[in-house]
């Protein structure tokens, strides 16, 4: 802006010099209002352009200017927006986080509470109650095997968790909350992190419990796990697979071990009555 400034004055001047180096020859002012006339079309019409086009320099300068000022005020707007964005989501992660955890443990206070009653009146606890399921529900398909009989495998499920006093499905159930809040309440961003800590943070058996009740049960609050595509995880995916195959196949299967975690080895492995009560 101030070289344009200099430059016009500068003009202006240049147009006296020549104009009174060629027309005045330093006589001092003239008292002719002609002269002053046929001065003044020379001046105006020697500096006008040079001025008019300084003039729309400046003004072409002039709104860059302005629009680099008001990308630079979006810019500022768009990193505030996406700064309070950040900080709403990392205090809804955080108020998220507080509920997450303690509904995990109590999940896993529900299922340390899980407890089944055999015909004999043995007691069966936690991860032996599950052993137990599996070898009942074994137990029970191969005796239809021989008799040359279906199984009802939603029958028997629904009497075991008859014999459970409907722990079998309050254990579930509990695991359903927490996926539940964990898909509705957490972060768009982080919900694939903190599902698959409800896969790596609960007891690997209290998941086997959750695969039986899928394959087995008809209970609404799965459909749930199955929308957004738990059972199709790694581990989980084998060991359901396993239990569904039962159901389609007429000769009984023994499971067989497995690498991953999730999928227990075949019956009989556990000592299921070492933690018994009569």
């Amino acid at each position: 802006m101030r070289k344009e400034i200099v430059f016009g004055a500068l003009v202006i001047a240049g147009a006296l010099f020549v104009y009174a180096i060629n027309f005045n020859e330093w006589l001092g002012f003239s008292e002719n209002k002609g002269d002053w006339g046929t001065f003044g079309d020379f001046v105006g019409g020697f500096s006008n352009p040079i001025i008019t086009f300084i003039t729309m320099c400046m003004l072409i300068k002039s709104i860059d200017l302005q629009k680099d000022a008001n990308e630079s005020i979006i810019d500022q707007n768009t990193q505030i927006k996406n700064s309070e964005t950040r900080q709403k989501e990392i205090e809804d992660l955080r108020s998220f986080e507080s509920t997450f955890y303690n509904l995990a443990e109590v999940a896993r206070q529900e299922y340390s509470r899980l407890r089944i009653k055999d015909s004999n009146g043995n007691e069966y606890f936690e991860s032996f109650a599950v052993s137990y399921i599996e070898e009942e529900i074994l137990h029970q398909h191969t005796d239809n095997i021989i008799l040359g009989k279906p199984s009802d495998f939603l029958a028997i499920f629904n009497k075991l968790d008859e014999q459970s006093s409907m722990a079998l499905f309050s254990s579930v159930r509990s695991f359903y909350i927490l996926f539940k809040i964990t898909t509705e309440a957490c972060p768009p961003n982080y919900q694939e992190r903190y599902i698959e800590i409800c896969n790596y943070t609960m007891p690997v058996r209290f998941l086997n419990l959750v695969c039986i009740a899928q394959a087995y049960s008809d209970w609404e609050i799965l459909k749930l796990l199955t929308k957004h595509n738990f059972f199709e995880k790694d581990g989980i995916k084998q060991y359901l697979e396993t239990w569904e195959s039962l159901k389609t196949n007429p000769m009984f299967r023994k499971f067989t071990q497995q690498k991953h975690s999730l999928v227990r080895p075949g019956p009989g492995v556990f000592p299921l009555l070492s933690k018994v009560k009569k």
